[in-house]
């Protein structure tokens, strides 16, 4: 039963104690579909994470194009622009 007890209070404290690796400005190399190498940065966790260059301007993937663009904000949402990254 003792065991039982440790055991338990063991994974409660244990389970306070998780927490998401936060990391900024990791450096990571792209490439566009036209072969060009993009070197971004990435900053954030496993559940909110973004792409940025050294100046701190979001890039994002553009679906219609497949390349990484500039991201533009309009109202609460990131929209890709037609800067191509780089």
């Amino acid at each position: 039963m003792k065991k039982q007890i440790v055991l338990l209070l063991s994974l409660f404290f244990a389970i306070f104690q998780l927490q998401a690796a936060y990391l900024e400005n990791v450096p990571l190399t792209l490439i566009q579909p036209n072969g060009d190498t993009l070197h971004c940065l990435a900053t954030g966790d496993e559940y909110y994470h973004y792409l940025h260059d050294v100046n701190g301007f979001t890039i994002m993937l553009n679906p219609a194009t497949g390349y990484y663009v500039y991201a533009d904000k309009i109202g609460d949402r990131l929209i890709p622009t037609d800067y191509v990254a780089g």
